[in-house]
């Protein structure tokens, strides 16, 4: 799956030729789970081959390449045919007509030798589909390096994974795990520590209408980020504080695509906190039905900085949670008006030093008077376990928050800690959202 994750910059006649160089060395072979190629279009068989794929764990088709069979000894660059440059509407057509509107990304890459011919990058990724996806009547499946006929208990097994898929809203995909991708910061203000949660919404299907996110959407989530928790309320920590004593900072657009927009918003100079050094940062993302937020706050290094306490960490994972599905309820229905939302699974991360070193997690995090029997446990990102919550109101993060702390102690090898989560208080703003 890393695949489909490249960035298509990178998909270069050269990285071609060493991406079939690479799978030879290793696999002695070049088509795997994840890579079909194909030397040319003949019929369906380019559609099959994506159909086959996606109806798997996805993967690479590439177009212009000559198999084992065809290459005759050939290896590495040799062969890289490619296939003519009027070809690829018609691939593209064929697709089209075979796949029916559901046509993946196709790359194109020039070849070096051959200027009057590209070879092309298919990306099959399954989550573009539903499924099963079928061409001309026949339901292909990926299974080791060749691609089958699916059986009864495998198109049955499809049928279920699409269901789960459009009922659930759980695809959280595009949140990078390591927060050093997420640019809310330059490169003189790294951060300290960073955490983040984030969920989708599943939106009505009107929005395949029109799949983009609006100037209003965006106006909507700065809003709603203006007005949130994150930062006006607590900025951050700021249950030691008087709330209307808090000052509030402007949210900026810092990045926007048809698809995607980011908010950030930057801390005050260097103090002490919990008086308010700390920045902000949110991605929001429509995929499909799905709209997927990421919602962070990170805190910059400086002489002061100390681990995290845990009724800290508590107040910070609580207000992101309830901001989060503010930012998706508010964003939604700018896009679909009176659509019939569900949130889908929750995600968090803890994460210390720019996720770049392995650095033990007790460093950013003071797990108090529990004892430490792990003390060698070393992560660059913690990711919390995700969990689907029947119930999206304060009560349920409240819990949620608990359980993941618990869980962390756990992981960390922390015990004895059961007495300083039950003397966690609940926020002065908790009661503010016992009825949402």
């Amino acid at each position: 799956m890393d695949f489909l994750d490249i960035d298509a910059k990178k998909m270069t006649y050269s990285w071609l030729c060493g991406l079939l160089a690479t799978l030879e060395e290793t696999n002695g072979v070049t088509e795997s789970p994840w890579i079909e190629v194909k030397s040319k279009r003949h019929g369906p068989n380019i559609a099959e081959a994506v159909a086959a794929l996606a109806n798997a764990d996805g993967g690479l088709v590439l177009v212009g390449v000559l198999d084992e069979k065809d290459a005759k000894g050939a290896t590495g660059a040799e062969r890289v045919v490619g296939v003519p440059r009027s070809e690829y509407e018609n691939i593209i057509m064929s697709l089209s007509t075979a796949l029916g509107h559901e046509v993946p990304e196709v790359r194109t890459i020039a070849i070096e030798e051959k200027p009057d011919h590209i070879a092309l990058v298919i990306l099959a990724d399954p989550e573009k589909f539903e499924h099963p996806v079928v061409v001309f009547g026949k339901v292909k499946i990926r299974v080791g390096s060749s691609s089958t006929n699916a059986d009864r208990p495998a198109i049955e097994r499809l049928v279920d994974r699409n269901k789960a898929s459009q009922s659930s809203g759980d695809t959280v995909y595009l949140v990078p795990a390591n927060q050093s991708y997420v640019p809310y910061w330059e490169d003189t203000d790294p951060p300290f520590a960073t955490i983040r949660v984030a969920t989708s919404l599943l939106l009505g299907r009107t929005i395949l209408d029109r799949p983009v996110i609006t100037i209003e959407a965006i106006d909507v989530a700065l809003r709603v980020m203006k007005e949130s928790l994150v930062p006006t309320a607590l900025w951050f920590m700021g249950a030691l504080f008087d709330v209307e004593l808090v000052e509030s900072r402007n949210w900026d657009v810092i990045k926007r695509s048809a698809r995607q927009f980011r908010l950030s918003v930057r801390p005050k100079e260097q103090g002490p906190w919990p008086v308010g050094d700390a920045g902000a940062g949110v991605i929001v993302t429509l995929d499909g039905q799905h709209l997927e937020a990421s919602t962070t706050i990170w805190f910059p290094k400086s002489e002061k900085s100390n681990p995290l306490v845990l009724s800290d960490v508590y107040q910070v994972l609580l207000a992101l949670l309830v901001t989060t599905r503010d930012l998706l309820t508010g964003v939604g229905e700018s896009l679909v008006p009176d659509t019939i939302t569900r949130m889908g699974t929750w995600r968090g991360w803890i994460q210390s030093d720019g996720g770049q070193t392995a650095r033990e997690l007790g460093e950013i995090l003071d797990f108090g008077p529990g004892t430490r029997i792990a003390a060698d446990y070393t992560t660059p990102a913690y990711a919390l376990p995700d969990f689907r919550l029947k119930e999206v109101n304060i009560d349920s993060f409240e819990y949620l928050v608990r359980l993941w702390l618990d869980i962390l102690f756990a992981d960390c090898g922390v015990v004895h800690h059961e007495a300083a989560l039950a003397a966690l208080e609940k926020p002065f703003w908790f009661g503010r959202f016992q009825s949402t």
